[in-house]
């Protein structure tokens, strides 16, 4: 009884002695159709330089030991449920997640933060499945690719319009909008 009381003791004293750390930002990017052996971070050579992801990576989180699949949509189902592409029906580009899967954004909005998907989804064409998925948020492309980066498709929470503005401008300005408008309350996008 005696160790299991100091041990009780010990514990306690532990989680008193250190408060509860506030709830990190999470910003994860997907680069499509890109391998490790592109990018500087992950090994040396004659590589493109990539000074802004380089130095996202050196103050967050790399991936050093993970598997995707080789396309697209099946890596985007994975990552958002934690299951193999074929368990959610995402085997391959272009099929549309289960609506009952739990994924990352469901979790993280039941741990109080805000959650938003910007850019490409892939993962389905209905216009709100990125919102019933668990994303507080959604403003970018429903399908694979754009056509013309100047003249696309844009939905935003489930309003599908057509944007002239550069796609990959537009997505970025919308995620910065996005995450400013957020204050210190935690957030996912």
């Amino acid at each position: 009884r005696k160790p299991v009381l100091v041990v009780i003791c010990l514990l306690a004293l532990v989680c008193v002695s250190h408060p509860v750390q506030a709830q990190q930002n999470i910003l994860l990017i997907i680069g499509d159709d890109i391998g490790i052996d592109a990018i500087e971070m992950y090994t040396a050579g004659d590589k493109a330089p990539t000074p802004t992801l380089d130095g996202l990576a050196a103050g967050g989180v790399r991936f050093t030991n993970c598997w995707a699949n080789p396309v697209c949509s099946p890596t985007r189902g994975t990552l958002l449920t934690g299951k193999h592409g074929l368990q959610t029906g995402v085997g391959w580009p272009g099929a549309p997640i289960g609506l009952g899967e739990f994924t990352l954004a469901d979790a993280l909005n039941n741990a109080g933060y805000a959650t938003a998907c910007i850019g490409k989804w892939h993962l389905g064409n209905a216009a709100d499945n990125p919102n019933t998925m668990g994303f507080d948020h959604f403003s970018g492309s429903l399908g694979g690719a754009v056509t013309d980066f100047y003249n696309w498709s844009k939905t935003v929470n489930g309003v599908t319009t057509t944007s002239t503005n550069y796609a990959t401008s537009e997505n970025v300005d919308d995620a910065i909008a996005w995450i400013a408008a957020q204050g210190s309350d935690p957030w996912l996008c």
